[in-house]
């Protein structure tokens, strides 16, 4: 079950930080695409779309997953899921900019 201390619960909370900054990443390339009619920004609004629904997937996996499996799981799930949000972070700086 999940705990609040756990590495499950530090998963799931960064894969929901995550999700934030792609829905801000696809929000910026969507309101981008609409304004200045480019199929480049369409291509990236796509993109950061594939990764918003990919994000709130594995946020839902997560949790599942968390129901049955302990932190041998979790684990390798926390780093994959780290480093996805350095990437995201590093995009939304792109962003920003």
């Amino acid at each position: 079950m999940l705990k609040l201390l756990s590495v499950w619960s530090f998963e799931i909370a960064i894969t929901i930080i995550s999700v934030i900054f792609v829905y801000y990443i696809f929000k910026f390339y969507y309101s981008s695409s609409k304004s200045v009619k480019s199929q480049f920004l369409s291509r990236l609004k796509t993109f950061s779309g594939i990764f918003l629904a990919q994000t709130i997937f594995t946020t839902v996996s997560s949790i599942f997953l968390s129901m049955k499996y302990n932190e041998v799981v979790a684990i390798p799930m926390l780093i994959i899921s780290l480093l996805e949000l350095l990437g995201f972070i590093y995009l939304f700086r792109i962003v920003r900019e």
